[in-house]
């Protein structure tokens, strides 16, 4: 029997910064002239609201035992909501592959926004697009210098990623026309393990190519693994022709990154405190790898490509997904300290054995408003053979399943996705936590009245005058995004 309890976000370290500090940071942005996008601030004031009741709610109630539960809405806000510990079966392995830490502390994350979107689009990915055949993981890292501007530019993230991809397909042999067929997913993530802003991108591809064969079959060739001087090459393309793009729009001159306006998000600070090339994150020296796929570096231009997953490793190739989809943090990463600093816990130590940064509040404000990616920006994308105009997509990609059928992984049976908003499908897919316990004293519902349970309905949406914040009601001059 699985009773639910809700996670309180408003008790968390997290939520008491952004609550207490908040207006004392817009009011410093404001003094320098700076106006955050208005995305990023309804952001802001809605993460306050989420999993609040007095910021609106259901009232979920059981057909069978008419017992009820409340429960909040959420904010769904992309790069702020992280997610939050939860008790379970899977718990000590949760916590080690999450946060890379011993196992031991019961951990589980599906609770929160960013948690649930990254078991939901990982369920989707697995269960609707990718087909049983061999993937390669190929990582784009870019220069210390260019990523305040890729950053800050949509248009200039579109770019550099479709460039890497083409060269991908490129080392490849990919050439629709003649029949070769390359696919690929694209992860865009914004952060580092600092919470610095770092936009870099994973692309998941399939690690070879489809041969259009006689009578229009399509058959999937193996590649070889990649060498280090391919993947060196896949670098020197991708770093010449992003140059020469940046050369010809007039952002560069001589190869060196001309900044001509500054730009008007709070996370430009050049003495070192915000999310980029900030003074406690020294630049790493790069070091010589002739390591299969290793990372190679051409003039600050880093590719990786040596995680390799099997056809049919169902378990790897889902942890592989689930590590793209994953937040930038999670809360229990963040402390408020009795003087007054935000301690923020880092994924992995540092080789000095440093595990935590300090900040003021407002300094991690700024890292925290940038892992909000502008508004309509893709993270995801399908490439290729994937993607959603590809004739031969439908041929090559899983079809929808019924949650009824299920698959083996790792010596367990995993529920195939039937829908994919499902929080009850999700939880017992990623955790083993069964939503529809039967009982005696509630037959077919759970004892415990579940609001993500299949069995619960007459889900009647309900509205509190409670108090509210106002971040973006007190700015009427704010930047749209």
């Amino acid at each position: 029997m699985v009773e639910y309890e809700p996670r309180r976000p408003e008790r968390s370290d997290l939520h008491r910064i952004v609550r207490e500090y908040g207006t004392e940071f817009l009011d410093a942005l404001e003094d320098a002239g700076v106006h955050l996008p208005r995305s990023v601030v309804d952001g802001l004031e809605r993460f306050l609201g989420c999993g609040v009741l007095s910021h609106g709610f259901l009232r979920i109630r059981c057909d069978d035992c008419r017992r009820e539960k409340l429960l909040a809405l959420s904010c769904k806000v992309r790069g702020l909501c992280p997610s939050y510990p939860v008790s379970g079966p899977r718990c000590a392995r949760a916590r080690g592959t999450y946060l890379g830490r011993s196992a031991g502390t019961p951990a589980l994350r599906l609770r929160g926004c960013g948690a649930k979107s990254m078991t939901r689009q990982t369920a989707h990915i697995m269960d609707r697009v990718l087909p049983d055949v061999p993937l390669r993981q190929w990582v784009l890292s870019l220069p210390f210098e260019l990523r305040p501007m890729v950053s800050l530019d949509r248009e200039l993230q579109n770019k550099v990623l479709k460039i890497f991809v083409e060269e991908v397909f490129r080392h490849y042999g990919a050439d629709p026309p003649s029949g070769l067929q390359a696919g690929a997913i694209s992860f865009t993530q914004r952060f580092g393990g600092a919470l610095n802003l770092h936009v870099h991108f994973h692309v998941l591809a399939l690690d070879g190519l489809y041969v259009r064969e006689e009578g229009d079959a399509l058959q999937f060739e193996p590649a070889l693994e990649p060498s280090s001087h391919d993947v060196r090459d896949v670098a020197h393309r991708v770093h010449d022709r992003f140059m020469a793009y940046l050369l010809r729009a007039g952002r560069i001159a001589s190869d060196h990154v001309v900044f001509d306006d500054p730009p008007t998000w709070p996370i430009i600070d050049r003495t070192g405190q915000s999310g980029w090339l900030h003074g406690d994150e020294p630049v790493p020296g790069y070091r010589a790898n002739l390591r299969p796929g290793a990372g190679q570096d051409v003039r600050g231009f880093s590719v990786h490509a040596s995680v390799f997953i099997p056809a049919y490793a169902t378990a790897a190739r889902e942890r592989l997904v689930r590590y793209m989809c994953r937040p930038p943090f999670a809360a229990e990463q963040v402390r408020l300290l009795p003087s007054g600093q935000v301690a923020f816990e880092r994924r992995t130590p540092k080789p000095s054995g440093e595990t935590h940064i300090f900040l003021q509040p407002t300094a991690f404000l700024r890292r925290l408003t940038s892992q909000i990616p502008p508004k309509g920006q893709n993270l995801v994308r399908y490439h290729g053979i994937l993607a959603p105009a590809a004739k031969d997509r439908a041929r090559v990609v899983r079809e929808p399943v019924s949650s009824k059928r299920s698959m083996s992984s790792g010596g367990r049976t995993l529920p195939l996705l039937a829908h994919p908003s499902s929080w009850a499908v999700l939880m017992k897919r990623a955790y083993e936590l069964d939503l529809s316990t039967t009982s005696s004293t509630c037959p077919p519902a759970p004892t415990a009245v579940d609001p993500f349970a299949s069995s619960m309905s007459s889900s009647v949406p309900m509205w509190s005058s409670g108090s509210s914040t106002t971040f973006q009601n007190r700015r009427p001059g704010m930047a749209s995004n």
